[in-house]
C-alpha cells in the first residue's frame, strides 16, 4: 500500500512538473514573440532608410556609369534609355513612398448605439477554432473587426484587408496601400531585369572603370557589386511579384490564401464540393476592383495615382454581387 502511494505521489509530481515546464515554455514563446515584434517595429525605419539609400545609389551609379558606358546621353539611343530610366525611377520611388506613408486602413470607430451594443455582444463570444473562421471582435483594439481585417501585433492596430506586415516599408500592407505595394514590386521586378541586362557588358568589361570612382568607391568594384545585386534582386523580387500577381488575380490576401487552402483541404476530406473563394469575381473584375474600374487590365494600371482604392475597406463584393462603380461615402460595418 505504501509503495502504491509513493508511485502515485511520484506520478503526480511528474505531471505537475510537466505542466509547469510546458507553461514556462509557452510563456517563453510569447515573450520571444513580443521581443521579435518590438525589434521589427524599432528597426523598420532603419530598413526604410537603408532601402532609400541603396535605391538612390543605384540610380546615381547607373546614370553616371552604366548608361554612359553604352551610349552618349544626348543621342536618340540615349534619349530612349533616358525615357525608360525615368519611367522606372518614378514608378519605384513614387510607389515606395506611398507604401511607407499611406496608412493601410483601420476599422471605423463605433459611433451609433447599435454598433456599441454589437461590440458588447461580440466581446463575450468565443474565439473560433483554428481554421473555422476569424473572430468578429478585436480584443486589443476593443472594436468590431470587419471581414478581411486582422490585428497586427507589430503595429498594434487592426488593419483592413491585411496582407502582411513588411519591415522594408515599416508598415502593414492593407486595403489602402496594397495597390502601391504591388506596383512597387512590379517596377522593382522590371527595373531589376533592365539593370541586369544593362550591367552585363560593364561587368565583363569592368577594367573600363578602373580609373573611375563612384561616391569614393572603386568604379570596378561598384560595377561588379551592382551586377551581382541586380541579379540577386531579380531572383528575390520575382518570387514576391508573381506571388502578389496571383493574389490580385484571385482576389486574396496572403492570410486568406492559407485559410482558403485549409478550407479547401477540409472540404475534400469531407467529400464536399470544392471550396470557392467568396471574393473571387473573375480575373477582370478582380483587377478592376483592385486598381479601379477606370484602369484597364492592359496599361493604365501602371500610372501613378493619388486616388483611394475602390470600396471602403469594410464591405466587399462577393461572387454574386455587382462590382461597385464608385467608392461608398457612408460608414458601413459588416459583421456577418
Amino acid at each position: 500500500m505504501f509503495e502504491g502511494l509513493m508511485e502515485s505521489f511520484e506520478h503526480e509530481k511528474n505531471r505537475t512538473f510537466c505542466w509547469h515546464f510546458t507553461r514556462f515554455l509557452f510563456k517563453l514563446g510569447l515573450y520571444a514573440k513580443w521581443v521579435g515584434e518590438m525589434l521589427i517595429r524599432m528597426v523598420g525605419p532603419l530598413f526604410v532608410l537603408f532601402a532609400w539609400t541603396m535605391l538612390s545609389c543605384v540610380v546615381y551609379v547607373f546614370w553616371n556609369g552604366i548608361l554612359q558606358y553604352h551610349t552618349p546621353l544626348w543621342t536618340p539611343y540615349g534619349f530612349f534609355h533616358i525615357a525608360i530610366d525615368l519611367f522606372l525611377i518614378q514608378g519605384v520611388f513614387f510607389n515606395y513612398f506611398m507604401c511607407v506613408f499611406t496608412p493601410p486602413g483601420s476599422p471605423p470607430e463605433p459611433q451609433t448605439e447599435e454598433e456599441i451594443k454589437t461590440i458588447n455582444d461580440l466581446e463575450h463570444e468565443k474565439t473560433p477554432e483554428r481554421g473555422k473562421g476569424f473572430s468578429k471582435y478585436c480584443k486589443p483594439c476593443r472594436t468590431i473587426k470587419p471581414r478581411r481585417a486582422h490585428h497586427c501585433h507589430v503595429c498594434g492596430r487592426c488593419v483592413l484587408k491585411m496582407d502582411h506586415h513588411c519591415p522594408w516599408i515599416s508598415n502593414c500592407v492593407g486595403h489602402n496601400n496594397h495597390r502601391y505595394f504591388f506596383l512597387f514590386l512590379f517596377y522593382m521586378f522590371t527595373g531589376a531585369i533592365y539593370a541586369a541586362i544593362m550591367t552585363i557588358g560593364p561587368f565583363r568589361d569592368s577594367s573600363y572603370f578602373n580609373n573611375m570612382t563612384f561616391l569614393g568607391v572603386s568604379g570596378k568594384a561598384t560595377i561588379i557589386f551592382l551586377f551581382v545585386m541586380s541579379v540577386a534582386l531579380l531572383i528575390a523580387v520575382s518570387f514576391m511579384f508573381f506571388w502578389h500577381l496571383y493574389l490580385v488575380a484571385t482576389s486574396q490576401t496572403t492570410i486568406e490564401f492559407y485559410f482558403n487552402k485549409f478550407k479547401a483541404a477540409e472540404a475534400r476530406m469531407r467529400g464536399e464540393p470544392d471550396f470557392v473563394n467568396p471574393y473571387d469575381l473573375g480575373l477582370r473584375k478582380n483587377w478592376e476592383f483592385f486598381f479601379g474600374k477606370g484602369r484597364n487590365i492592359y496599361l493604365s494600371w501602371m500610372a501613378p495615382s493619388w486616388s483611394a482604392p475602390p470600396g471602403d475597406g469594410v464591405t466587399y463584393p462577393m461572387n454574386t454581387s455587382e462590382l461597385p462603380t464608385t467608392t461608398p461615402n457612408r460608414r458601413r460595418v459588416n459583421v456577418n
